[in-house]
């Protein structure tokens, strides 16, 4: 009989993966700030093309309020399987804004810039 800390664990340990619902997903690399204590602002550094598969590498980043999920591309049309593959960055829905999910561009509001939402859906 196996306990319910034993199957969150499960959930926890299974791989998940993105498929990107558009072209141009942009991907980020983010770094510690300086003072260890928080994450620099994040670089864009990789486009995701319409139909990458993306592993969850489980790691999470929040940035001004929204939430980034390190993902690495495992399939891209038109690309060598294998290989080594970089991990990045992806901005999720859900942060801490209202009108977190609406913005396809990036938008300053004073001196907070909210990226674009990545266009993406949990394949499980």
């Amino acid at each position: 009989m196996s306990s319910v800390t034993s199957q969150i664990a499960q959930i926890g340990r299974r791989i998940n993966y993105f498929r990107t619902l558009a072209a141009d997903v942009s991907g980020y690399t983010m770094a510690v700030a300086a003072d260890n204590n928080s994450w620099a602002a994040p670089v864009a550094a990789t486009l995701y093309a319409n139909n990458t598969i993306l592993q969850d590498m489980g790691e999470i980043a929040k940035y001004n309020g929204q939430i980034l999920r390190k993902v690495r591309a495992i399939s891209a049309p038109g690309t060598p399987a294998g290989g080594v593959a970089t991990a990045y960055f992806i901005v999720m829905p859900g942060g801490e804004y209202p009108t977190q999910g609406m913005s396809s561009t990036t938008v300053t509001t004073g001196s907070v810039s909210v990226l674009p939402i990545s266009a993406v859906a949990r394949l499980g």
